[in-house]
């Protein structure tokens, strides 16, 4: 009988989890996120660094990966002013 009332309890709260996490969707916009195939950078344990300029910049050095990935935006290698190649990481 206590395994039964274990049971019933993990799965109320198993769904009451799944309904509270739908609802936390924003209604501007339902899916921010897209998947993305190409190059993307993995920076979850790079060490990152202030750089001085106009903008407010961090410079990361990551590992470059080319797979799926998810972002808000599939936007691939692009070069900066200075002829550098600049990633984003998603």
């Amino acid at each position: 009988m206590q395994v039964k009332a274990i049971l019933v309890t993990a799965l109320l709260m198993a769904a009451s989890g799944s309904i509270n996490a739908l609802s936390q969707t924003s209604t501007k916009d339902p899916n921010p996120f897209q998947v993305c195939s190409g190059k993307y950078a993995l920076c979850t344990f790079s060490q990152c660094g202030d750089v001085q300029g106009k903008q407010p910049t961090v410079f990361c050095v990551c590992r470059v990966r080319q797979d799926y990935s998810v972002g808000t935006e599939c936007e691939g290698p692009t070069k900066n002013p200075e002829g550098q190649t600049v990633l984003r990481s998603r």
